[in-house]
């Protein structure tokens, strides 16, 4: 709100500039992030008329901005998610899940303006051990992964933290591969999918894995002695 002055000896009132506050910065950088605009703490300064140190005070680093926002592309994602795994259980729920929150993930186009703008800043803001996107994203994994142990869905061999960190390494990995393995390699979320399934799902005593052979989809069951697989439909094969 604007102060009001009022001038000694005379009703009349006038209105002061009002200073600019943390709110007006949130404000202009998340119109520039939804267009797709590059976030430059600089310009943000000078548009609200404040110093470079005082943005920094308010928003942190560049990339401490962009985590904000990529966090609220995941988050919004993440609540889509919720509802179209509802009812589903065990490695299903997170298969599903993962191929959710990554189409939507890259569907999003301030998240995809970022990073043709510049990759080396969005893959530190996505998949750095400091970015609060990644730590937020992996205890959300946590959480779903400890309820799913408790109901008696899963039983995973690695620690929930341990694997929900892996989890979110492999989507990482597999949806930003042309990045991180240079040009010619695009991103694969089915085989994303199937990994997280297999990473998810191998280690429960009721695990079914989707698996590929020869091109042709099927479904593993957990071997019923070490070093034997079988397809529940018929068949099977002997691992070495």
């Amino acid at each position: 709100m604007s102060r009001i002055i009022q001038s000694e000896g005379n009703s009349r009132q006038t209105m002061a500039p009002r200073s600019a506050t943390a709110f007006d910065l949130l404000a202009l950088a998340r119109s520039k992030w939804v267009v797709g605009q590059k976030l430059d703490l600089g310009l943000l300064a000078d548009e609200l008329s404040v110093s470079r140190d005082t943005v920094l005070a308010w928003a942190g680093t560049r990339e401490q901005l962009y985590g904000a926002f990529v966090w609220e592309e995941v988050a919004n994602a993440l609540e889509e998610v919720r509802r179209a795994v509802a009812g589903k259980r065990g490695a299903a729920l997170f298969a599903l899940g993962a191929h959710r929150l990554m189409e939507a993930l890259l569907d999003s186009r301030p998240l995809q303006c970022l990073i043709r703008q510049d990759a080396d800043l969005a893959m530190r803001v996505l998949l750095s051990c400091e970015s609060s996107v990644e730590q937020r994203l992996v205890d959300a994994i946590e959480r779903s992964l400890r309820k799913q142990m408790s109901e008696g869905q899963i039983d995973p061999v690695l620690d929930p933290h341990d694997l929900a960190y892996t989890l979110v390494r492999v989507a990482g990995s597999f949806m930003y591969r042309d990045i991180i393995c240079g040009v010619g390699e695009r991103a694969d979320v089915d085989a994303a999918v199937v990994a997280i399934e297999v990473l998810v799902g191998a280690c429960g005593a009721n695990s079914a894995i989707i698996g590929t052979r020869d091109g042709h989809w099927f479904r593993l069951t957990r071997p019923a002695q070490p070093g034997v697989r079988r397809r529940p439909s018929g068949g099977g094969w002997k691992g070495g």
